[in-house]
């Protein structure tokens, strides 16, 4: 009958369009994309720009800029998990907040650790073939919330370290499978910053802690190094020696 040829007609033509557009997407990426990105020295010069840095705030900063910049992205959120205060710098901990329902990054990681095959980077729109309906669906209100495309994760000394949430990018294209790959090779490097960066902030607040204690003592406490240099007096100790600030740092 000649609906049904009609039928048979347009499912073949949708049938060779798809396939045409994955075998163009591919020629694209292989031959177009092929050599875009110096491997070797972007992930260099990546891992230089951000090894000396060791202030959170910095560090996030440093990271998510020069994200933005290698693959045009529209932004890029970093959450970090800590014990304690959280140290998710970024604007998407206001985002969280704000939102109706209470989320943190490790809601985050307990659904991606729930994959079959759990990625290191992940697209949205791989999310379907990853998870379950329902935890693709609660992972899908995640990238939204988040306004993200490619969600990387930090991984460090066999700990997840944090989250890279980088949005759409600029020109409307998709991230390339060279793009993916790359986003995969500084993640490393930043997770290696971020874990540093981590333990810096654990050792300062680890010394303000001990410090606050010594003030709260009644009796004077001098600390000295090997050479015989002054580290640290607390209070009582400054005023058993009858010293002021000033006596102190000159000593």
């Amino acid at each position: 009958p000649p609906i049904a040829t009609i039928a048979l007609i347009a499912f073949l033509i949708a049938f060779g369009f798809n396939r045409l557009s994955k075998i163009v997407h591919y020629l694209v990426e292989k031959i177009i994309f092929k050599g875009k990105y110096d491997y070797p020295k972007i992930v260099s010069n990546f891992s230089k720009s951000i090894s000396n840095i060791l202030e959170m705030e910095k560090l996030n900063d440093s990271v998510s800029e020069t994200l933005r910049g290698i693959f045009e992205a529209s932004k890029c959120e970093i959450l970090i998990m800590s014990t304690g205060n959280p140290l998710d710098l970024s604007p998407v901990s206001k985002i969280i907040r704000d939102s109706s329902r209470i989320l943190n990054i490790r809601d985050i990681v307990k659904v991606i650790s729930q994959m079959s095959n759990p990625q290191d980077v992940i697209r949205k729109e791989e999310i379907n073939r990853l998870l379950p309906e329902q935890k693709a669906a609660e992972l899908k209100w995640i990238f939204d919330l988040l306004a993200c495309e490619v969600m990387s994760v930090l991984r460090s000394e066999n700990a997840t370290v944090g989250i890279i949430a980088l949005g759409p990018k600029i020109p409307g294209s998709a991230y390339s499978v060279e793009e993916i790959n790359l986003l995969r090779s500084l993640t490393s490097q930043a997770a290696i910053a971020f874990t540093r960066s981590i333990h810096y902030q654990k050792n300062i607040d680890l010394k303000l802690q001990y410090e606050n204690m010594l003030e709260q003592m009644s009796n004077g406490v001098i600390v000295a190094d090997t050479s015989n240099n002054l580290v640290y007096m607390n209070q009582k100790a400054i005023e058993m020696l009858g010293m002021n600030e000033i006596d102190k740092r000159e000593k």
